[in-house]
């Protein structure tokens, strides 16, 4: 099942990994949701469940850190990706979306649509550099590309 990423990422030890501030401002916390402790343990992860591990790392080891946003191309125009699970997407029109469907965000209302994967034909990662760190990524980084899988699952 492919994941789609939404929140701050840092490269430590050339993986990318959730990031998160502590109250230390030169410790932070980075998180694998990707069942892999038995990998992780070798490289000082704690294990919070079956799923998830964690370790707590100083500034100094981080190599870039960014966050990134989702973004698609449905029905010709891009939207906000908001949330995604067993390739069903959340998504939120962007202004050009809004002005061509006449669906804007009212008092009580946002305008919200529901999309599977195969109606997007392109599917994209926004990165935006945190700061006070390197930000050494490509800032747009295509997924699906004209109905065209560039990433393996």
């Amino acid at each position: 099942m492919r994941t789609y990423k939404r929140g701050n990422f840092a490269i430590y030890l050339l993986q990318k990994y959730y990031f998160y501030k502590t109250d230390n401002p030169d410790m932070f916390e980075l998180i694998d949701r990707k069942c892999q402790y038995e990998k992780l343990s070798k490289i000082g992860f704690l294990q919070h469940n079956n799923i998830i591990s964690y370790k707590y790392v100083s500034k100094k080891d981080i190599s870039s850190a960014f966050n990134t946003i989702t973004f698609v191309k449905y029905k010709g125009f891009n939207f906000f990706v908001e949330n995604s699970s067993e390739g069903k997407f959340i998504l939120r029109p962007l202004e050009e979306a809004m002005k061509y469907f006449k669906d804007f965000p009212r008092q009580g209302y946002d305008p919200i649509y529901e999309a599977i994967e195969e109606e997007n034909s392109d599917i994209w990662e926004e990165r935006k550099p945190i700061e006070g760190f390197k930000f050494d990524v490509e800032p747009i980084v295509y997924l699906k590309k004209d109905g065209i899988w560039l990433v393996e699952e």
